[in-house]
């Protein structure tokens, strides 16, 4: 009974929050197309078409450094201050997403990034690149960055009660995750599974703080003195 009322509590979070879910599952189809169709040389050649222009170059340079972890867990602080319950799962969310990611790019992947499989095994192609990028060469898969950034739009985005911000946090999600494909640091395939790692164990822990009661009590600004 408990497992069933926490497979309806969790339902009950998609079905609020549909317009959060809707563009990411619609960029998840069109990747899964691009992944099964086309090689992950073709996707990132295909993606990288779009890198040139100053003004988009400088967006998703600077727009990437909201899938730092340091920016999530700066985010998780300052919510404590907000409501402590709610501090708390985006900080544990992104605590067990990140070490997941971190133990499967580093122990159990070994692939490697756009840049070094470009440099070193296919010369005679010509990529472009985004200038003053820190480019990485190893341990691709999954993207870290795709999942702290959803980590934290989707918290807030089912912390959020209008419609349009929450489509806004899907939107600023993407972008976050896809500017690491535009940047040459992930492979399509890479942001793909670190954003899913993201959503999904954010999703979980919610769900699992909203049927533990007793975590109510903790429904309080850190500095409230309850």
């Amino acid at each position: 009974m408990k497992l069933k009322s926490m497979k309806q509590t969790f339902n009950n979070i998609i079905r609020q929050n549909q317009i959060f879910f809707v563009p990411i599952l619609l960029f998840y189809l069109f990747a899964v197309y691009r992944i099964v169709f086309y090689s992950k040389i073709d996707n990132h050649l295909f993606f990288n078409q779009l890198v040139g222009n100053y003004y988009v170059d400088w967006f998703f340079k600077y727009l990437t450094y909201f899938g730092d972890g340091w920016v999530v867990v700066l985010v998780g602080i300052l919510w404590l201050f907000k409501n402590i319950r709610q501090g708390l799962i985006l900080l544990l969310s992104y605590g067990i997403a990140g070490g997941l990611v971190a133990i499967l790019k580093n122990y159990i992947f070994d692939v490697s990034r756009p840049h070094f499989v470009f440099d070193y095994f296919y010369k005679d192609i010509q990529v472009k690149y985004v200038d003053g990028v820190d480019l990485l060469a190893l341990n691709s898969f999954p993207s870290g960055h795709s999942t702290s950034a959803l980590v934290l739009f989707t918290f807030i985005a089912l912390h959020l009660n209008n419609n349009i911000y929450k489509l806004i946090m899907a939107i600023a999600g993407l972008l976050v995750a896809f500017s690491r494909v535009y940047l040459s640091q992930h492979w399509l395939n890479d942001i793909v599974a670190g954003s899913c790692i993201g959503i999904i164990l954010t999703l979980l822990i919610y769900t699992l703080f909203e049927k533990f009661q007793w975590l109510n009590k903790y429904d309080r600004s850190i500095g409230s003195g309850k």
